[in-house]
């Protein structure tokens, strides 16, 4: 919901000072976490519209920063994000058993103040011009553009499959594949650990060739083989399975992401694709995981 508003943000103080806005609302909202029930809620909301911020302007600011050289950089980013994520919950846990779960999530706090100085150095260097009027359109006119509408909808559906996979996976292989639940946990991890190795090889590959469509092809069928396998034949091989699925899925993010920097021709060009594929994306993920689960107590 808050991702429209991020290209806007940026159009107005300026790239870095937008995301760097982000950054200091993220930090805002885990600190606020700490203040009982109500900061916990507030805190949550707060610090995820500071997230999405981040999420919408990092390629834009991407192809900013580093021109036509941003798609190696957009995958190390991307392979930063999924290690940290995994960190984050692998961490949780123990840091909660140790301490507390209060302190567990204040701790998060520390990295985003060395991001924020880090960002506040980048943004003092660099002007916060505004962007061309063609920057100041609204995000839901790219997707008047049917090569940014195919943008949009991939990200949507790899986010759906993604977010859905990730959510019931492991039931899934309790229940039908027949796995404890240790080794369901593990396949899960295992799988979604793909992802960091393929945001580093995948962006840079990608955007060597001028055309994408067999990259796009390749995650689809190897996320496709792999939910089929586990459909049909959850017992026969739910290591390969899963890890056909982490291919894919692996595959299929930082793809999502490259396109959005390819398919655009200046930075807020960028951010507005980012903005219009990240609203539709996530709000399909957010509302996927439930629609299966209603789907599975239905039937």
């Amino acid at each position: 919901l808050v991702s429209p508003a991020a290209p806007a943000l940026a159009a107005r103080i300026g790239l870095s000072r937008a995301v760097l806005a982000g950054l200091v609302v993220l930090a805002a909202g885990i600190a606020l976490r700490a203040a009982g029930t109500w900061g916990l809620y507030a805190g949550t909301v707060l610090l995820s519209a500071g997230i999405a911020v981040g999420n919408v302007l990092v390629p834009a600011a991407a192809r900013a920063v580093y021109g036509n050289r941003a798609a190696p950089v957009l995958g190390a980013t991307t392979a930063t994000m999924g290690f940290s994520a995994s960190l984050g919950a692998g961490l949780a846990q123990p840091l909660a058993t140790t301490g507390s779960a209060v302190a567990g999530l204040t701790l998060w706090v520390a990295p985003v103040l060395v991001a924020v100085a880090a960002l506040a150095l980048l943004a003092r260097r660099r002007r916060p011009a505004s962007g061309p009027p063609a920057a100041r359109l609204p995000v839901v006119a790219v997707l008047r553009d049917r090569v940014a509408l195919a943008v949009t909808v991939f990200f949507g559906l790899q986010s759906l499959a993604f977010y859905v996979m990730l959510t019931w996976l492991a039931d899934v292989l309790e229940d039908d594949a027949g796995t404890t639940a240790v080794t369901a946990g593990g396949l899960v991890a295992a799988a979604a650990a793909f992802g960091a190795p393929c945001a580093l090889v995948v962006p840079p590959l990608a955007a060597r060739q001028r055309s994408q469509v067999v990259w796009v092809v390749g995650a689809t069928l190897l996320s496709t083989v792999g939910i089929l396998g586990l459909l049909v034949a959850p017992t026969t091989a739910p290591a390969v399975w899963a890890v056909l699925w982490g291919l894919g899925t692996g595959t299929a993010f930082p793809l999502a992401l490259t396109l959005v920097l390819l398919r655009t021709r200046d930075a807020a060009q960028t951010g507005r694709l980012s903005a219009a594929a990240q609203s539709v994306g996530y709000l399909l993920a957010a509302a996927g995981a439930l629609a299966v689960g209603l789907l599975h107590d239905a039937t």
